[in-house]
């Protein structure tokens, strides 16, 4: 994100309060490549609801087409929250002359602005609307179960109305300012509809604000200062380009210790101060986990490893079990006697997988996709058939008995 020869910093909008958290971010990025994010269930559908915002906007009113795609796409709760947001946008329309010819609506309008000293700034606000009353308006809508600042505090609001005010297609439309809107589902109900207005000299302020984040950033010295929020996103997190933040997870254990009772497990009077630093350690592990996996799927998808020392990526890349059968294999026959049994007696493969588990340490759902594997991957194979359940099959006589 940064040239070290030119110190020129460029920022989206959704990462200048990752920046302004921690300024050490950007250079510690460098030219680290983004792996990509798995996506959680909420994550997934938060996507789907502003496909689905988008397309009923540009239809004006929903298409038997678009009902129809926020059907097969959304959930009960996620149609809810889209019709939410709408209703929300629309009311503020409504409240501004309505839904007139002269109103100018944009959808995922990419805004770009280059300052003096050459850092970049950019973004793509989810709606901006021009009013019938000429009041300029922009939504941002967060659809997952995280929590964000208020519109007031907002740095990826304020962001955006710096690019909108500093468009030279709407430069003459904002001489009364710009009204930031955020629906974040995930806050407390009372925070849930946030908006604040971004006067001239607001907004001179917010650009110059976002200005210093750049400058900090560019600062060959910046520091890096490991915080939830800043880790989150960040693709340097629990690697050798920030030693910081492999210490905050490495001090984890050692900032639990104290706080629990021994023989219940409970916390035993905590101090509030201790506990929030633990919490926000644990997140900062929980960030770097999901990069270490980002970088294992990008490895197995991207370059087509099959394994990597021995491992394998099942389940959605959501578990690493063995690789090599061989040793399973092994303990199958341990498990069963095949010169003993009756032709065709079975054993499920939940129970195999039990002892398997057993056997192997490994969890219930890895052993039974071990299980799997072995049906096709020779070894033990060969002696079991797949029929509903896995059958111990007689072996066959040797010649002259």
């Amino acid at each position: 994100m940064s040239d070290p020869t030119t110190q020129v910093v460029s920022m989206r909008a959704s990462s200048a309060l990752r920046i302004a958290l921690c300024s050490g971010s950007v250079r510690a990025e460098g030219d680290l490549p983004e792996f990509g994010r798995d996506p959680s269930g909420a994550a997934a559908m938060g996507t789907a609801v502003h496909e689905y915002i988008e397309k009923v906007i540009s239809d004006g009113e929903p298409s038997a087409e678009t009902l129809a795609w926020g059907a097969a796409n959304l959930d009960e709760r996620g149609l809810g929250v889209a019709d939410f947001c709408l209703d929300n946008m629309r009311e503020v329309i409504g409240s501004h002359g309505g839904f007139t010819d002269d109103l100018e609506l944009y959808t995922e309008l990419p805004l770009e602005w280059a300052s003096g000293e050459g850092h970049r700034l950019s973004g793509h606000p989810d709606v901006v609307a021009i009013a019938d009353d000429g009041s300029v308006h922009i939504w941002d809508w967060k659809c997952g179960f995280a929590s964000v600042k208020v519109a007031a505090e907002n740095p990826q609001l304020m962001a955006y109305a710096v690019l909108l005010a500093m468009n030279p297609s709407f430069i003459p439309k904002v001489d009364n300012g710009v009204t930031v809107h955020l629906i974040s589902v995930g806050n407390e109900w009372d925070d849930v509809v946030t908006s604040a207005h971004y006067s001239p000299s607001d907004l001179d302020a917010a650009c110059s604000y976002l200005l210093s984040i750049q400058e900090a950033a560019a600062d060959p010295k910046a520091r890096r200062s490991p915080h939830p929020d800043a880790c989150r996103y960040c693709r340097a997190r629990g690697t050798s380009r920030c030693p910081e933040s492999v210490a905050a997870i490495e001090a984890v254990a050692g900032l639990v210790d104290g706080l629990t009772d021994s023989e219940t497990g409970k916390l035993s009077a905590p101090n509030s101060e201790r506990v929030i630093e633990v919490w926000d350690a644990c997140k900062v592990a929980e960030a770097a986990a999901e990069n270490f996996k980002a970088m294992i799927r990008h490895f197995v998808e991207q370059e087509g490893a099959q394994s990597i020392d021995g491992l394998k990526l099942t389940n959605g890349f959501d578990q690493l079990i063995p690789a090599a059968t061989a040793d399973v294999a092994t303990a199958l026959e341990r498990m069963l006697d095949y010169d003993s049994v009756v032709d065709c007696s079975s054993v499920s493969v939940g129970k195999l997988a039990e002892k398997l588990k057993a056997e192997k340490a490994v969890t219930a759902k890895a052993a039974k996709e071990l299980v799997q594997r072995l049906l096709i991957a020779g070894g033990a194979a060969s002696k079991i058939r797949r029929s509903g359940k896995l059958m111990r099959v007689k072996p066959k006589k040797k010649e002259g008995q």
